[in-house]
């Protein structure tokens, strides 16, 4: 097996040939990422004047070390800031500060006086003059870690590393947009290594800056860093949270981005000695402080000389007791990157236990960040048991030839942390702060990111359950499958959602695990032989649930946007079922219908997009904007047969073999939302009148001119609504069942044409 066969992915940043982009053009990928940016701003930003601890260094020692060599920086700055050597007024004693400093330093200082001191010239060329300043600066607390390790002697507590800036306003090489980006920072082990980089890649990048002349601008500010922040995780494959920073005027920002927030820092006016101070020590920690503080997942190392990634994958003991034992996978680049500013920051390695097989890789490491309890020993919704109960069960029960994922390895990720080892998670990037974060999020009115703690609603003082609690879970799984984008005809996608659906409903009946996440991503084909030539596997139990028969309802969202159904887009407390799941599997007809199943069909339908622009269809936005705006889409385009026949249906590629998906999409919709066995309150995507509600017209002129309530102060509104989604959940069983018999019928019948 090549290194190109079988190989589960998502759609990487910007790629042509995605189906997530795949009749979008530059110009419009740049204004929804405008877009998104900005309700990033709104949604996942918050303030908290702590974030700068979780660089400071977790020994005492060297938190004291680097301490003692901020305020020696900060001390000698103010003094040669203000020294008559360069010809500026001595705001000081008469001692030249500056003649005691080595020339590099004192260009340095020269380079940004005139910048922290108000005087550069206000012209087009501000933000230049800025930005040139700003290294300057930078540099000079680099020069002086760098001193400062050279006379290190043998010292336990001495810098590890100098952070520096390299080149400015440029477009990095692994870039998939046209954006160029002021100031990146790299972290080397001397100055002169980073100095002679004549070009930076996001791939190499520590943290970036975005520059503006006024704190006016922060806003937009944050919005260019947002949108550099999201090229790191996916071009670094060991990123397990980043660092960022905004620069208005004088006025820094430090940003700190976890999976589910930007968290900023107070502003530090460089112009001010306190202000300058405090940003020397944040960059000095950067360089006493772990490698983990930084970001990186000491984890996943690159091998120069096998030129791999090597992959620490934990075994199963880690996950019920103290055993620190792991085995080491062997990978090339991922398959699928962590292609997202927010959310698990999935990664998906092929990859071998042989290091001589890396090229034929035989097991799928999925590396992500899973929502969980903060009680790890007691999380509900862990992958890795869940996938090694359901190789366990089907293995021994199934004789159907239907493939089903199975663990090889996993757990949560540890890494060892000042002599101890410990989960990595939320609490490990914030530390003390994760309550105050989380406080900050409850004044925001964040609602989305947290819970009230239910022993703690009635406490006077509680603490917050994070929902942006996450915890970093590694897992090494077989068999190995193709993306659906690997598909040749849409008789292949109806044969491989037939067996999906079927491991579905039997992982469900078995196992009473809801997968509650199907998407083009999570569903794979495998290549078989002439009995099978092709089959389908799900993978993917991130977003799974044990149920049971004492089901409680959870109005949570989880899912791919696109694909989720229009209750859990609408956050809607009815519970979460089978029938979500099967709502999610005719969006992904709807979706292949439009945008092409096959290479072939894609590249077709992106020349004839552009050779007749036009507006995006509903199919097309559904990955586009808020939850609420997509489900108001959903509504209308589901609510009636017309309405999916004008909006959806017709927007399918118009060749032969996608009459079958188009009538099979038609068919899942009639039994998802019309079903002609169940009672109308089933029917559509809006509320219904109860059918005991419906009067003939006189029965409704007498109701009108009844005013009886007007005596009994009883005006409340008399006919009651019913929500068809909750009426279907109730008869879900039934339509799961019709649902199954019609993709079987449509598999047999497409297997003919194969």
């Amino acid at each position: 097996m090549s290194s190109y066969k079988n190989t589960p992915q998502k759609a990487k940043p910007g790629a042509t040939n995605s189906s997530s982009h795949f009749s979008t053009s530059k110009k419009s990928l740049k204004g929804f990422r405008d877009e998104a940016a900005e309700l990033q701003i709104v949604n996942n930003l918050v303030e908290c004047a702590r974030v700068t601890e979780c660089a400071r260094p977790i020994k005492r020692t060297t938190s004291s070390a680097a301490q003692k060599l901020s305020t020696n920086i900060q001390n000698t700055l103010d003094d040669a800031l203000y020294s008559d050597d360069s010809g500026m007024e001595d705001a000081g004693g008469s001692n030249s500060a500056s003649n005691e400093l080595p020339v590099k330093e004192k260009k340095a200082v020269q380079g940004f006086r005139s910048w922290i001191l108000g005087k550069l010239k206000k012209d087009n060329k501000l933000e230049l003059a800025i930005s040139e300043a700003y290294s300057a600066f930078v540099r000079f607390i680099a020069y002086r870690v760098e001193a400062e390790m050279e006379r290190s002697n043998g010292r336990l507590a001495f810098p590890k590393r100098v952070i520096l800036p390299c080149n400015r306003d440029l477009k990095p090489s692994d870039s998939d947009e046209d954006i160029r980006v002021d100031t990146i920072f790299v972290s080397r082990t001397n100055t002169l290594e980073a100095e002679t980089l004549e070009r930076v890649k996001y791939r190499s990048a520590f943290a970036l800056t975005e520059i503006k002349t006024s704190s006016r601008l922060l806003n937009d500010a944050y919005k260019q860093l947002l949108r550099y922040t999201r090229q790191v995780y996916a071009t670094q494959h060991n990123r397990r949270f980043a660092w960022g920073f905004v620069l208005c005027g004088t006025i820094a920002k430090v940003v700190l981005f976890t999976h589910d927030l930007a968290i900023a820092s107070d502003s530090m006016d460089l112009a001010e000695s306190s202000g300058r101070g405090a940003f020397i020590n944040l960059l000095v920690d950067f360089s006493y402080c772990e490698e983990n503080q930084l970001g990186y997942d000491s984890t996943i190392t690159w091998d120069t000389q096998l030129n791999c990634w090597m992959i620490e994958c934990p075994q199963f003991d880690d996950i019920t007791s103290e055993s620190m034992t792991s085995v080491v996978y062997y990978a090339r680049d991922p398959e699928i990157p962590a292609d997202r500013l927010f959310g698990r920051h999935t990664r998906g390695f092929l990859a071998s236990l042989d290091y001589k097989k890396v090229d034929i890789p035989d097991t799928f490491i999925k590396d992500a960040w899973s929502h969980s309890s903060r009680d790890a020993d007691h999380d509900p919704r862990d992958e890795v048991s869940m996938v090694r109960e359901i190789g366990d069960i089907t293995g021994k029960e199934d004789g159907d030839c239907l493939l089903y994922v199975n663990a090889r390895h996993g757990g949560i990720v540890r890494y060892c942390c000042n002599a101890t080892f410990i989960n990595d998670d939320t609490e490990a990037i914030l530390g003390d702060i994760a309550d105050i974060v989380a406080a900050a999020v409850r004044n925001r009115e964040l609602d989305t990111l947290l819970e009230d703690s239910e022993e703690d609603k009635g406490a006077e003082k509680g603490t917050y359950e994070l929902v942006f609690f996450r915890t970093h879970k590694r897992i090494a799984t077989v068999p190995v499958g193709q993306p659906l984008t690997t598909l040749t005809s849409p008789y292949e996608l109806m044969i491989v959602l037939a067996d999906v659906m079927h491991t579905h409903a039997n992982i469900l009946e078995k196992c009473n695990i809801l997968h509650r996440d199907l998407s083009i991503n999570n569903i794979l084909c495998v290549r078989g032989d002439n009995t099978k030539p092709v089959s389908g596997l799900l993978i993917d139990f991130d977003c799974a649930i044990r149920v049971g028969e004492e089901r409680v309802r959870q109005p949570e969202r989880t899912g791919t946007p696109p694909f989720m159904s229009i209750s859990n887009l609408m956050k809607s407390d009815v519970e979460r079922s089978e029938l979500d799941d099967w709502e999610s599997a005719l969006y992904i007809v709807c979706w292949l219908g439009v945008h092409g199943v096959s290479e072939e069909d894609r590249k077709t339908r992106a020349e004839h997009v552009k050779a007749q622009p036009r507006e995006l269809c509903a199919v097309e936005k559904w990955g586009i904007g808020e939850f609420s705006d997509v489900a108001a889409l959903k509504q209308r385009d589901l609510g009636s047969m017309g309405a999916f026949e004008k909006n959806i249906l017709r927007y399918f590629i118009p060749t032969d073999p996608y009459k079958s998906l188009v009538a099979l999409a038609r068919k899942m919709h009639t039994l998802l939302f019309f079903n002609p066995i169940l009672d109308r309150a089933c029917h559509g995507t809006a509320l219904q009148d109860k059918p005991q509600d419906r009067m003939s017209a006189a029965e409704m002129l007498d109701d009108i001119l009844n005013t009886s309530e007007l005596k009994t102060n009883d005006l409340s509104t008399q006919h009651k609504q019913v929500d068809p989604f909750e009426s279907r959940y109730y008869q879900r069983r039934i339509i799961c069942k019709y649902l199954l018999k019609l993709l079987s019928n449509m598999a047999e019948v497409s297997k003919e044409f194969i």
